[in-house]
């Protein structure tokens, strides 16, 4: 049993190491070092999926040896289904106090999406969608605001 466990690890990371590709490395650090030029200190949120792990989790790495301070949020559209079709419209309309004050005082924000399945949000009412995009238009405010403000 035990060599089975470490053979597994073994095989982890040989394919680890492996399967790192410089494009993401070279991406991370555009995105990172370029695009938002993370200065140390500064709070950087990560919007992330599972698709685009590789690029999230480097993209994590060079923000670290930039010396910023990363938060990764998992946003996935299996999980916004589940959302929108067993949530009542206050659940929908409701946007968590964490995803607001990050919005409002993080230095940076990166978002790294990719879907697994295109089609994940086809048998969802579109009206309930909207009720969505209505609670997230004072996000998208504070959003715009600070972009335009150079912030």
């Amino acid at each position: 049993m035990e060599s089975g466990i470490i053979t597994g690890l073994i095989y982890r990371l040989t394919m680890e190491q492996i399967m790192s590709d410089p494009r993401v490395v070279k991406l991370a650090k555009l995105l990172t070092n370029y695009c938002v030029a993370v200065q140390p200190g500064e709070r950087v949120i990560i919007n992330g999926s599972c698709a685009g792990y590789p690029l999230v989790k480097e993209t994590y790495r060079q923000v670290i040896r930039a010396g910023g301070h990363p938060m990764i949020v998992l946003l996935e559209d299996d999980i916004d289904e589940i959302l929108y079709k067993e949530g009542n419209d206050d659940q929908i309309q409701f946007i968590p106090d964490p995803m607001r004050l990050t919005l409002e005082t993080y230095e940076c924000r990166i978002a790294i999406r990719g879907a697994r399945n295109t089609r994940s949000l086809n048998g969802v009412d579109p009206a309930r969608q909207r009720l969505r995009q209505q609670a997230s238009k004072e996000l998208m405010a504070i959003s715009v605001r600070r972009s335009a403000a150079g912030e």
